[in-house]
Parts: C-alpha cells; structure tokens; sequence
C-alpha cells in the first residue's frame, strides 16, 4: 500500500514538472537582443592604446606615481612630525611596533603559565598550600614573575595607546591592525 502511495506521489511529482516550462534560451536570447537594441550610446571600451597612453613613460616615474604618502591634518608628509614625536614613520614601522608587542605579550604569557606552573609544583611537593601568587620569598622565580607581569603591563600599554598616537599622526587605520 506504501509503495502504491509512493509511487503516485513521485508520478504526480514528475508530472508537474513536466508541464510547467522554464523560459527556453531562445526566450532569453530575443529578450536579450531586445535589450541591446534599446540602449542608444554604447559604453566606453579601453583598448591597450587608452593604457599606454596615460602610462608613465619611465619605469622610475611608475613607481614614484604609486607611492602613497600619508599627509598629517598640517598637509605636511607625516614621517617629518611622526619622527619628531618618536613615532614610526612609514607602515612598516607602525606594524613592527604592534608586532613586537603582540610577540612580547604571547611570549611573557607563555613564560608566565610555565613559572606559575613550577611554583604550584614546588610548592606542592614542599606541601605548604600554593596560592595563585607565590610568595615573594626572594626566590629568582618570584623576581621572573614580577618581571614578566610589568613587561606585560608595558605592551599591553603599547597596544592600547597605539591607536590614539596614530589617530593623532594622521596614520591610515589600516596600518595599525
């Protein structure tokens, strides 16, 4: 009885798709054509002498016009007041500067888990109660965890002050992702 059922189902299915048409490519092509022949002025096609043309005419004079220099709100170019002020000049130099304290950050938590993870164990095995800090006891390990918790301080200071000094030397917010 299923599969009498089944087998309706699937007849009237096929049916129907049978009976209703999509448009033929024939159809598209005349409404296409049809199309084409209502528009009045063609559009511009650049040829390969349009590019010559408008091309610099020396390979030095290329790379000078795709030069971007980023102006600060005076007009000046910005590597004269970012210099001034300490800052990195270029992107490149923007990037480092994040970089370096994005590296610094992964590698001080890493050295951070590692040290905390050795005091837990020193401390366990010496079974006196280890808590998340260890006891500043003048340990060379306590001195390392200082240490590396106020290097991490100074880059995560360096990533957030990085945007505001750039928005206040006209650098592009690209740079400084």
């Amino acid at each position: 009885m299923k599969l009498v059922i089944g087998s309706v189902v699937a007849g009237v299915l096929v049916a129907g798709v049978a009976v209703s048409s999509a448009q033929s490519l024939a159809d598209v092509a005349r409404t296409e054509e049809a199309r084409r022949q209502k528009i009045a002025k063609p559009s511009k096609v650049y040829t390969d002498e349009d590019v010559q043309k408008y091309a610099p005419a020396t390979p030095g004079a290329q790379a000078a016009a795709t030069t971007v220099t980023a102006l600060d709100a005076n007009g000046k170019p910005m590597g004269q007041q970012a210099a001034a002020e300490g800052l990195p000049a270029d992107e490149a130099g923007w990037r480092a500067r994040l970089q370096n304290a994005r590296d610094g950050m992964d590698r001080n938590k890493l050295l951070l888990g590692a040290l905390e993870q050795q005091a837990r164990t020193a401390a366990k095995s010496a079974g006196t109660p280890a808590g998340d800090e260890p006891a500043d006891d003048g340990s060379t390990r306590a001195a390392e965890i200082k240490r590396l918790k106020a290097e991490m301080d100074t880059f995560r200071a360096t990533l957030s002050n990085a945007e505001e000094d750039a928005r206040k030397a006209g650098v592009p917010p690209g740079w400084v992702r």
